[in-house]
């Protein structure tokens, strides 16, 4: 849980064309040295080894798969994509059975950070580990789908196959999504 909260909480630096530092509301001018004071405060920063040091706090900079524009942009489009896998439906059952668990869990977990983050105070309660079998779920689906597919590809029409590559492909999105934020298994 404290993972996914570093995607949702995390901090914007900003560094304007005259070198002010934007950071948690405030601006910080450079004092000379690589520290930089606060304009309207009297809290510090310095740049070191990635890292943002303050007076208080250290920050360490995200990398681009860690950040949240990457990853809202990966969870809509495996939603799109989900969408259109369950139009194939009756085609190809474990594509979109995995598509429609992996949609229900990204509202499942949504819901669980906006409402219930509070919860996770004394570790993860136990519906959110019984939340967490859906992903695993999911990435058998896929697996399945996968031998599905090839299993089937010489008997299917072009048209449907495109259809199910893109359908895996979205499948692929977001198993990345659930290795990348450690939400498959019960990692407590």
């Amino acid at each position: 849980m404290e993972r996914l909260l570093v995607l949702l909480g995390s901090l914007r630096l900003t560094v304007a064309g005259d070198g002010t530092v934007h950071f948690k509301g405030h601006e910080y001018a450079d004092a000379g040295g690589g520290l930089y004071a606060q304009r309207d405060g009297e809290d510090h920063l310095v740049f070191r080894d990635g890292r943002v040091a303050t007076d208080g706090p250290e920050y360490e900079r995200l990398g681009p798969a860690d950040s949240l524009p990457l990853n809202l942009v990966v969870l809509a489009a495996f939603v799109l994509i989900a969408l259109g896998a369950l139009a194939g439906l009756r085609r190809r059952p474990l594509t979109a059975a995995a598509s429609l668990l992996g949609v229900v869990f990204l509202a499942l977990l949504t819901w669980t950070l906006g409402w219930h983050s509070r919860d996770f105070i004394y570790g993860a309660p136990w519906w959110f580990l019984a939340l967490l079998t859906l992903p695993v779920l999911v990435v058998l689906g896929f697996i399945a789908a996968v031998a599905e597919t090839i299993r089937g590809w010489a008997r299917t029409r072009p048209g449907g196959r495109i259809h199910q590559v893109v359908s895996l492909g979205g499948l692929a999105l977001v198993t990345w999504f659930f290795w990348n934020w450690n939400l498959l298994g019960w990692p407590v």
